[in-house]
């Protein structure tokens, strides 16, 4: 899982740097952030599953 909010980090500071760079729209770097923000949701909702799975 640690490899995974890792790599959603990853994606987030790729997207910035696009944007910044001119490399995408504002409008397909909003695109990837609320992306980014659903897989980060369910990436957390997965964790406290196997968490409480667990216990």
């Amino acid at each position: 899982m640690k490899i995974a909010r890792d790599s959603s980090r990853e994606c987030e500071e790729a997207t910035t740097k696009a944007y910044l760079r001119n490399y995408i729209t504002y409008k397909e770097s909003e695109n990837n952030w609320s992306l980014l923000v659903e897989i980060n949701k369910m990436l957390s909702a997965l964790m406290k599953h196997l968490k409480d799975k667990n216990t």
